[in-house]
């Protein structure tokens, strides 16, 4: 019985020492965000490849671009519409020293489709106003072993449902453009359709690019 009281004693003395810490953290209230996408502004960009292992890009800054490097980035672009506090962990926060939990984000809206349709006439197969959704992919590296791969929309929203509805506010999605012919015109203007699975449809169109 004797045993019972103490270890009850020190699971109790235990517990407040934990508060005593976590209250000594100073951290600020947790908050479970619910956002809501507004717009999918959508930028050029351009990507750089190395080999089959990695890549890069970055935002084009002018209206020209080599087309073997061409790419489009557009971001999911939100507002908070509720919030409620988080349940924290106290055992969590002393344990790892006072590191303090960070806000976090649950979107009420999940892509179904991207769809890329090309404003200009891309080639003679593609007249103006063609959807070119297929010619374009998700660039992701994989580790084990290291090498790119290259998803279409279809699966990288497949692949993403749970990553882009657990995130923050504004996430970034680039997609690169990789089905290309001699043919293909040196001018070009693309716009963008993102459908979700509630019915919200949000576009944006790119500025006129110059190939080279």
């Amino acid at each position: 019985m004797k045993n019972v009281l103490k270890k009850g004693l020190l699971i109790g003395l235990a517990y407040y020492v934990l508060i005593l810490i976590n209250a000594c953290c100073h951290c600020k209230e947790v908050r479970h965000y619910l956002f809501a996408i507004d717009s999918t502004p959508v930028a050029p960009i351009s990507y750089t490849v190395d080999g089959d292992t990695n890549f890069s890009y970055t935002k084009i800054l002018n209206d020209s671009t080599h087309k073997n490097t061409f790419g489009l980035q557009f971001f999911l672009d939100g507002k908070k519409v509720v919030y409620k506090k988080a349940q924290q962990n106290l055992f969590i926060n002393s344990a790892i020293a006072c590191k303090c939990a960070a806000d976090y984000y649950t979107s009420i809206d999940t892509i179904s489709a991207i769809n890329i349709a090309t404003l200009l006439d891309f080639d003679a197969s593609k007249p103006a106003g063609s959807d070119l959704s297929e010619y374009f992919k998700y660039l992701e590296i994989n580790y084990e072993p290291q090498r790119i791969d290259r998803l279409s929309i279809q699966e990288f929203i497949y692949k993403s449902r749970d990553y882009y509805s657990y995130a923050t506010s504004l996430q970034a999605i680039p997609l690169r453009l990789i089905k290309l012919s001699e043919n293909t015109a040196h001018k070009m203007q693309f716009a963008i359709r993102v459908v979700f699975s509630n019915g919200k449809v949000l576009s944006d169109t790119t500025a006129i690019i110059n190939y080279f």
